[in-house]
């Protein structure tokens, strides 16, 4: 059998001691997992072209060197790399553009070309394709990515946990639906995760663990529990918050999603809701009430009141409106249909929201307004505290939430998505002053590092805090 990918004693700088060795042979389907920061994102780079081997190690895709001149334009018709963070690879204004650029760069004829965009966006489930594509949630994001690559069809297709943004059941289904389409056309996949059922569907899964691969399929394959922090974010929220404390304290509003669409992914599009996850004082007072919001026009008008100390978590299909309703709770968008209301009959102001509320985003590359990760956590510190004050504040919050203390000093922008999303919800944690706001807060972040963020959430709720996520 043809190899597609061959690599043979890479070191990677950023990972001391590596010496990585893979064969992938063509058509396989080669799952990747490990902790956060071990070098997974690292690795597809190098596969892409991205990276360059220093004085050790061989890389070789299809047979060309990703370093090579000469190969250099071959293998950007062979593989195509698709980062973690989902705005970095969408370089074009609208979705239909995005789309159809592919299929104009292979030379087809613009009526085959406008065909296969309508295919795309109908197949996908994406807006119109007039919508920009600044303004996709994270979701569409993804999918337009996809479906891009489903026209391109590059033969090697190199996947960095893109799937962690998405609700798990979601992932699985459009994971299974790239898979079908590429096992039909021949095409090799590489793909990172941490989610066993998503690694499960590949032929063979690699560890990445001390700068090493090392094959674990038949662990992922039949072990139920396999001990290695990979497991989905539904169980480790149900493990944390529990069925009984959530059949106890519903509140709970639901609005008509948008059209149902004849496809895979899509046929039970999940509307917007908004339900307590966990325990509040009992007589607490609403400090924050959303009035007659709307999901989207013609949908149901939703009102929601938040609680100290309460858990709430914000479900919904892709699009429903999930990122924008966080956004309003942080006063980062105005509220377009609807009011937020303090004590029942005040409305706020997005600056009064602005200094109660931390805020961490479902990329958290969107976060960083600093050159370091210290600097960028600390800056949303109160004015009266000391630059010092503010430093050991900082360093207490990173420290508690597991990010490693040799990067501190660290671009937040050069670190690896893991790494970035801690970075991002310490920050949003030290700015909280009474409401925490995540979008997706465990894309990313491996067993270990959910369950630290939990506790961490959970101490703050016993001082007050309310904490709003969405899944």
């Amino acid at each position: 059998m043809k190899t597609m990918v061959q690599v043979r004693k890479l070191h990677m700088p950023f990972v001391p001691d590596s010496e990585i060795d893979l064969t992938v042979p063509e058509g396989s389907v080669i799952g990747i997992t490990g902790d956060i920061g071990v070098g997974k994102s690292e690795l597809l780079r190098y596969l892409a072209g991205i990276r360059r081997p220093g004085e050790m190690g061989l890389v070789l895709v299809d047979g060309l060197d990703p370093y090579s001149h000469l190969d250099e334009r071959k293998l950007r018709r062979v593989a195509s790399y698709v980062p973690q963070s989902c705005h970095e690879s969408l370089l074009q204004n609208t979705v239909a553009r995005e789309l159809v650029i592919g299929p104009e760069n292979t030379g087809w004829e613009p009526e085959k070309s406008r065909r296969a965009v309508k295919k795309g966006l109908k197949v996908f489930g994406l807006p119109a394709g007039k919508k920009r594509v600044s303004i996709l949630s994270a979701g569409e994001a993804v999918r337009t990515m996809i479906a891009g690559l489903s026209l391109d069809q590059p033969e090697l297709l190199l996947m960095d946990d893109i799937l962690a943004q998405l609700h798990a059941g979601e992932a699985l289904e459009l994971l299974r639906f790239i898979l079908g389409l590429a096992r039909k056309s021949g095409q090799t996949v590489i793909f990172v995760s941490r989610r066993q059922e998503e690694l499960m569907e590949a032929d063979r899964v690699y560890r990445l663990e001390m700068g090493r691969l090392f094959d674990c399929t038949e662990k992922i394959m039949h072990a139920s529990d396999l001990g290695m922090d990979i497991r989905s974010e539904k169980q480790t929220i149900r493990k944390n918050h529990g069925k009984s404390e959530e059949s106890k304290n519903d509140e709970t509003g639901s609005a008509s999603g948008n059209k149902d669409l004849k496809n895979y992914a899509w046929k039970k599009k999940e509307a917007f809701s908004c339900k307590c996850t966990g325990v509040f004082k009992k007589g607490a007072d609403p400090f924050l009430h959303v009035s007659h919001w709307r999901p989207s026009p013609g949908t149901l008008s939703l009102s929601f009141r938040f609680r100290p100390t309460g858990a709430y978590r914000v479900r919904g299909g892709t699009g429903a409106g999930k990122s924008e309703f966080l956004k309003m709770l942080a006063g980062r968008t105005p509220v377009a249909e609807g009011i937020l209301l303090h004590d029942n009959e005040t409305a706020f102001r997005p600056k009064e929201l602005i200094q109660i509320v931390g805020y961490a985003p479902a990329d958290p590359a969107d976060d960083f307004i600093r050159d370091t990760v210290l600097e960028d956590v600390f800056s949303g510190l109160p004015l009266e505290m000391s630059k010092e004050e503010k430093k050991e504040a900082a360093k207490d919050i990173l420290r508690r939430i597991g990010f490693p203390e040799e990067k501190l000093r660290a671009n937040p922008r050069k670190l690896s998505f893991g790494e970035m999303r801690l970075v991002s919800l310490a920050g949003a944690m030290a700015r909280q002053n009474g409401l925490l706001v995540a979008d997706n807060p465990f894309a990313g972040l491996d067993q270990t590092h959910m369950e630290i963020f939990l506790k961490m959430v959970k101490e703050m709720r016993k001082e007050g805090m309310c904490f709003v996520y969405s899944e």
